[in-house]
């Protein structure tokens, strides 16, 4: 499996256009060995959105009772 790692956004703020911008960040994952999860637990907490694609039937049922995700696409 490769090496996941996360990549820090960083902006001027001065080229914020007004203070009601928020930046958020996504992460989008394809999940097919409900085994490897655990490996997500360090990334998780670096994003604002996690988004998770089950590939198989165990990895949608993990991804609906184990992980801590905000949209799981189907």
């Amino acid at each position: 499996y490769p090496q996941l790692s996360c990549r820090s956004w960083v902006y001027n703020s001065s080229t914020v256009p007004n203070d009601s911008l928020t930046l958020l960040t996504r992460l989008n994952l394809v999940l097919s060995d409900p085994s490897q999860s655990y490996r997500m637990a360090n990334l998780i907490p670096l994003f604002s959105i996690v988004a998770v694609r089950p590939m198989n039937e165990k990895s949608l049922l993990n991804a609906c009772t184990n992980l801590d995700c905000d949209l799981i696409s189907l």
